[in-house]
């Protein structure tokens, strides 16, 4: 019996080469971009999945309140809270701390700046699976003055050498001693550590204090909990116990802690909160490329229902004579069931392959890790094959009751009977393969109105006034390791390289445009006002020369003075600052004293807002405090004709006044065009895969097309014998079809006004929703539709009519 399914398959394969063709092609290519954009899906959905116990692994969040109003969102809260769950609720099985450590690390004559060295209590390893490549990373991070080094750092620094034993001197830390190597993290992880300091050697440092400061912030606390914890409940008891711990601060200032506890795997897709270690992923993002995947496979699936339910005319007569031998209605169910497993089993090999030459450049797309594949999921093939017998039964299914539903007698005479009466079997068929085409055309509307949105608001963010100028500045991170003459020698770095030619500008802060301070101030309040009415507030330093480099627009008071030192009691707000504060207007801003960490400041200035961290938030209330000589960034204004010879000549000066320190630099537009990297991704892929959804669905409707010039092929002879031109044989087709991409619009745009609700409601600044959003992608569905039938019809009217006409 197989060996007979196989044969009629073989033999339809080959008697219908353009139909198969189509239907291979067609769910081949949506089987390959469906895997393309799920390898994406399961990527970003892989981070920190690798982590053993890692279901019972949490980050404690903290938010803030100030009068119950929500001042800040904490990935790094406070220093003491990981102990005091430990030590005073069972449900804790064991926590680490983390703290950010950027620093340089020298090597006899060799430094390296390391961005990513965090210090770290020894219990990390004992929480979190870390792969121990030598020493003794567990035992050796419990003493002060050591550190672990991740595989690709201990090569950096050592080469083939044991880093055992070793020393690195680290700026303002100390000598260090190398006590263990763990390997390099995977990629999809949410940490980015690639050195642990011990967390003894920040204690030494710093004060015994930090252990128990509540209001300490900017330390990541992770702990691992009983299986089957109800989280919310713990964080209610630990909340209750943090206001008995540090109540006297939190009724004084009227200030209000709210612990929570996020599960280790959700962090990447669902957390944006201030001291992340990296910039996470959209969970928005990721559920609307899973819906495009499953689209793309649905619009396949369909072409091949439609394309086999219209064949089933000509496979009638087949039907009649196998009926009339014997065989049952369920062996041909089954015979046609199989040819679908077939087709899309043929199918499948053809886009794995098709997937497999293409994942790379997707992966480079997307900025995945080349070496992400989905073949190294030991479920990928299982489920993929599932996936595939899903798509043999709904293809094949309906077209193998159709098609053995056919009376033989009937069938053999060429009358097209089914059980149900021939009037109702074809109504039946034909609304089915309508509304399948109006559902593949509803498809690709709202994937090209997707791709019309993202882009259009990437774009509008890009191009909407920030509020300042990012062109043509080149940026400096400056040096780590100084001394007691770091003001003298940053004035000189200065004034040198501002007389190199084609520099225009220079001016120092704690932070730049596009990179977010791993800082703020709380309990800021009016001078006299009660402590209750401190608020959190977020807080850069600058020199004079800051607002007049990156142009931004000072709407009340005076700039600080050019004068070293000068306003040390002085302080400039932004609008959200000063509107944060209660203060009326800019204006009556100025000349008001506030209350920073016990000084007493005076408001000099009060500056425009402006996107400090792009226009997917609002700007933050901000203090900017006078300093002249930021160590952090030095901003460096030039002329574009001129960057290029003066990129080395700023390198000589720095490396003269700071040597010791590596020199690295960026330029301010390229970094700050960074933040909208998840834009970007989404806008490629969407427009990517828009394409291949219209191009399945114009393969379906060539099939479609071509065959019913096939079923008319006598009536257009006879049509053009009687004089018919060509324009009036495309009208008769195009007419039909027209009315269905029509159909198609209709329910395609209040989907697609959902769905883009739904994706922009959570910018704060976005474009309208207007009408040419929906207009354009039915319009341009139209137009390939009206060429795709075009191409077709005019094949088949050049035709000789004295052919077309012949007896059969």
């Amino acid at each position: 019996m197989l060996r007979n399914y196989l044969l009629i398959t073989w033999r339809n394969l080959k008697r219908n080469p353009m139909y198969m063709g189509l239907n291979i092609l067609g769910l081949s290519i949506g089987i390959a971009a469906s895997l393309l954009i799920w390898q994406y899906v399961i990527y970003e959905k892989s981070y920190d999945t690798f982590f053993e116990d890692r279901e019972n692994l949490y980050r404690v969040r903290l938010d803030r309140y100030n009068n119950e109003e929500l001042n800040s969102e904490w990935a790094a809260g406070c220093s003491p809270v990981g102990k005091a769950l430990a030590d005073n609720f069972p449900e804790v099985l064991n926590y680490t701390k983390m703290h950010s450590r950027e620093a340089v690390f020298t090597l006899e004559d060799r430094s390296f700046r390391e961005v990513n060295a965090y210090t770290s209590t020894a219990s990390i390893f004992d929480m979190f699976s870390l792969e121990i490549v030598s020493g003794d990373p567990r035992k050796g991070l419990e003493n002060p003055n050591t550190l672990v080094l991740s595989e690709s750092i201990a090569k950096k620094y050592f080469g083939e050498e044991d880093p055992l034993g070793k020393t690195l001197e680290v700026s303002n830390t100390g000598n260090l001693e190398v006590v263990g190597v763990f390997a390099d993290l995977p990629p999809n992880s949410h940490f980015n550590f690639e050195i642990l300091i011990s967390h003894p050697t920040i204690v030494n440092i710093f004060d015994e204090e930090m252990e128990t400061a509540w209001q300490w912030d900017g330390f990541y606390n992770y702990v691992q909990l009983r299986p089957q914890t109800d989280t919310e409940l713990l964080a209610e008891k630990l909340n209750a116990y943090v206001v008995k711990a540090d109540s006297a601060y939190l009724v004084s200032a009227n200030h209000r802690m709210d612990f929570s506890f996020q599960p280790l795997t959700s962090i990447h897709l669902t957390s944006q909160l201030l001291f992340e270690f990296k910039p996470n992923g959209d969970a928005k993002t990721v559920t609307f490329m899973t819906i495009v995947g499953i689209l793309i496979l649905l619009i396949a699936w369909i072409n091949y229902i439609n394309l086999s339910t219209a064949r089933a005319i000509d496979r009638g007569k087949e039907v009649g004579v196998r009926k009339t031998n014997g065989a049952s209605r369920k062996e041909l169910i089954v015979q046609f069931l199989f040819e679908a497993l077939i087709l899309n089993l043929i199918s499948a090999i053809i886009g794995l392959s098709l997937y497999q030459l293409t994942s790379s450049l997707i992966n480079q797309l997307t900025e995945i890790p080349l070496s992400f594949s989905l073949w190294s999921i030991p479920w990928f093939f299982p489920i993929f094959f599932f996936i595939i017998v899903i798509g043999a039964i709904l293809t094949g299914l309906y077209p193998a009751f159709i098609m053995s539903a056919f009376r033989p007698i009937d069938a053999l005479k060429g009358h097209f009977r089914s059980s149900l009466g021939r009037s109702k079997f074809s109504l039946t068929q034909t609304q089915l393969r309508k509304g399948l085409v109006v559902l593949q055309f509803s498809s690709s509307i709202l994937l090209i109105a997707a791709t019309f949105t993202v882009f259009r608001q990437m774009r509008f963010m890009e191009k909407q006034e920030a509020g300042m100028s990012l062109e043509q500045t080149l940026v400096v991170r400056g040096p780590v390791q100084v001394d007691s003459t770091y003001n003298q020698k940053m004035a000189s770095f200065l004034q040198n390289v501002e007389k190199i030619p084609g520099v225009i500008q220079t001016a120092t802060s704690s932070t730049i445009p596009g990179v977010i301070e791993k800082r703020n101030a709380g309990g800021v309040r009016l001078w006299g006002a009660d402590p209750s009415e401190g608020k959190q507030y977020d807080r850069q330093f600058m020199n004079p020369q800051y607002l007049d480099l990156y142009e931004v627009e000072l709407i009340a008071g005076e700039n600080f003075s050019q004068t070293p030192f000068q306003d040390t009691s002085v302080v400039i707000l932004n609008e959200a600052a000063v509107a944060h504060m209660g203060i009326a207007s800019p204006e009556e801003a100025v000349g008001k004293q506030i209350f920073v960490w016990g000084d007493r400041l005076t408001i000099k200035g009060v500056i425009k807002d402006y996107f400090h961290r792009s226009m997917k938030q609002h700007p933050l209330p901000t203090l900017f405090i006078y300093y002249p000589y930021c160590i952090a960034y030095q901003s460096i204004k030039m002329e574009s004709a001129s960057i290029a010879n003066a990129i080395p000549d700023i390198q000589n000066e720095f490396e003269n006044f700071f040597p010791g320190n590596p020199y690295a630099y960026f330029f301010a537009d390229e970094n700050y065009s960074q933040l909208y990297n998840t834009e970007k991704t989404s806008g490629r892929i969407f427009s990517l895969f828009s394409i291949l959804a219209v191009g399945i669905a114009c393969l379906g409707l060539f099939g479609l097309v071509s065959f019913a010039l096939g079923r008319r092929t006598k009536e257009i002879g006879i049509r053009k014998v009687l004089g018919a031109s060509h324009s009036h044989i495309f009208n008769l087709l195009l007419k039909d079809f027209t009315s269905l991409v029509i159909v198609a619009g209709f329910i395609a745009v209040p989907l697609s006004f959902w769905a883009i609700q739904s994706w922009l409601k959570d910018y704060p600044y976005r474009i309208s929703i207007q009408p040419d959003l929906f207009i354009f992608p039915i319009v341009m569905v139209m137009g390939l539709a009206f060429l795709t039938i075009l191409r077709t019809t005019l094949l088949s009217a050049q035709a000789k009519p004295v052919d077309a006409i012949r007896s059969e």
